[in-house]
């Protein structure tokens, strides 16, 4: 199958699907979150264009995100007065519109796109399903930017799968496929097996990158898990140590009350010995005065005795 994905048709190809709103892009960033900005509007009636239009000027903090299909562009749209509802809400009533043009009918549908980052404005798809002749095609818009952030995929790659997975189905019509590279948006008309498949592929090109850009954090992840594991197991081993410690200290502690005690009864009982040594010393003293007084008083007796002989 022969796929158009000439380059220099990019600019035609978003001309015609991306609704320009007041001379800017619809695509334009805002730091403000959609959601959380509540409007109101008077619509008079018109085409689904005006409608979105309106919805612009009813928005203070800027534009709005839209991608409309080609032939939603012009789907009438009755009249709508809305008081402070959210612009997601304002979109959503273009859901399930429809036009009976010669030879077709349209129906509309509004797909919320995901959003990537905290800050990122939404963006909203209105799709057209269109029926003529017993086939039924429609136009669809992916944004695969986030394939392509981290390197591991290019447009190439991408559009490379895409093209081999249409290749297989047998469609009666071939698909137009185009790519936006500075929206980093893949834009393609086709029938809804056609349409499915793109979904299908670009799905599992966002696993395999997931799985791919994960593998490196899970090995970090492990790690820190195992470091968690030893330093749990550091703290309950210094939680260990450090009873340790204390019951060591409580038992230095409990000996140096018990040393201090042994040393008081120690002092104590020297001094008692040292009582006991001096009481000692008088006792001996006064046993020596009292034999050097009894040997006198024998010498004196002796004497007397001896005296008493030699005069009788």
């Amino acid at each position: 199958m022969t796929m158009l994905m000439k380059r220099t048709s990019l600019l035609a190809c978003m001309a015609a699907l991306i609704l320009l709103v007041g001379g800017r892009s619809t695509f334009a960033a805002n730091t403000s979150n959609d959601e959380e900005e509540l409007i109101s509007v008077k619509f008079a009636g018109g085409t689904v264009t005006e409608y979105i239009e309106a919805l612009v000027k009813a928005k203070k903090a800027g534009t709005i995100n839209v991608v409309v299909a080609l032939e939603a562009a012009d789907v009438p749209m009755p009249p709508v007065t809305l008081t402070k509802v959210t612009v997601s809400a304002a979109i959503d009533l273009v859901d399930g519109r429809s036009a009976s043009p010669p030879g077709r009918n349209i129906k509309l549908d509004v797909r919320h796109m995901p959003q990537y980052a905290e800050q990122e404005q939404p963006t909203f798809q209105i799709q057209a399903s269109v029926y003529g002749d017993a086939v039924r095609t429609q136009a669809s818009v992916w944004t695969i930017a986030n394939l392509l952030r981290d390197d591991i995929l290019d447009a190439d790659d991408v559009l490379a799968a895409v093209e081999t997975a249409l290749d297989i189905l047998e469609s009666t019509g071939e698909p137009i496929i185009r790519f936006h590279k500075e929206t980093g948006l893949l834009i393609a008309r086709g029938d809804l097996a056609q349409l499915s498949a793109i979904e299908d592929v670009l799905g599992q090109l966002q696993q395999s990158q997931n799985l791919i850009t994960q593998r490196p954090y899970q090995k970090l992840r492990d790690e820190h898990a195992a470091l968690g594991g030893e330093m749990e197991s550091a703290k309950a081993r210094i939680s260990e140590l450090t009873g340790e410690r204390d019951s060591a200290r409580d038992e230095v502690r409990r000996f140096r009350v018990e040393l201090e005690a042994q040393m008081a009864r120690l002092a104590e009982t020297e001094r008692m010995l040292q009582q006991r040594n001096r009481e000692l010393a008088d006792v001996t003293n006064l046993l020596r005065q009292t034999q050097g007084a009894l040997e006198s008083e024998r010498r004196r007796s002796d004497g007397e005795r001896k005296s008493g002989r030699d005069n009788p």
